[in-house]
């Protein structure tokens, strides 16, 4: 009666955990052609007998799809919805890199999860973000941002993988400077004064699909 359950066919399920799902979901659905062709750029970096981290994020979601045919890979990842998606390819090595879940998404996090990362070597890490500026790259949680920067220190080569709505957007917990971010893959959808600190700051700039004029 009071709404913290919800009947289904065949059982039942707590209210607050499918709206959570309903959420990530929506976050998911959100701007998907552009994740997509973002995950395509990403992917065309990966080559076969790689190590891949991938962190959370639902961009970084789109690159696991993206990558789930290429043989013979080792894929970290502190993302449920990630390893859910590749832990019945037989051409994949998948490691969760464990720790606490975070309430409402599907990430794992806390000090097991940052220890863990630091016992492996990756080719490339697959970064997401919560936000974009000038100083930085920004995660909305603590413990999320204290794993994305485990990634970045433990992985040769550190792409960025974020639609441009990132890019104005803002969160409290800052993980990495430009100078820690090898290559950025975005939408054309960035306004042009943002495109110019970009070039200055990042790395390579990969533009996935069309520009749109702003």
């Amino acid at each position: 009666e009071d709404g913290s359950v919800l009947r289904t066919y065949g059982g039942a399920i707590l209210a607050h955990s499918a709206t959570a799902e309903f959420k990530f979901r929506q976050r998911a659905d959100s701007r998907l052609a552009e994740k997509q062709a973002i995950a395509a750029q990403v992917a065309a970096m990966v080559k076969p007998g790689m190590a891949v981290s991938i962190d959370t994020g639902t961009t970084t979601l789109q690159v696991a799809r993206a990558i789930s045919a290429i043989p013979d890979l080792t894929v970290l990842t502190s993302s449920l919805a990630v390893a859910s998606q590749l832990y019945f390819r037989e051409n994949i090595n998948l490691v969760i890199l464990g720790g606490q879940v975070r309430k409402n998404s599907p990430d794992l996090f806390g000090s097991l999860t940052v220890s863990n990362t630091a016992s492996f070597r990756a080719d490339i890490a697959v970064l997401g973000t919560d936000a974009a500026s000038e100083d930085g790259l920004y995660a909305s949680d603590a413990g999320v941002a204290s794993v994305s920067r485990a990634l970045i220190e433990n992985a040769a080569k550190n792409v960025l993988a974020a639609d441009s709505s990132k890019f104005s957007s803002t969160a409290f917990n800052k993980f990495a400077c430009w100078e820690d971010i090898d290559a950025v893959v975005t939408d054309g959808g960035l306004p042009a004064a943002t495109k110019r600190w970009l070039a200055e700051k990042a790395g390579d700039v990969i533009i996935a699909g069309p520009e749109k004029r702003r």
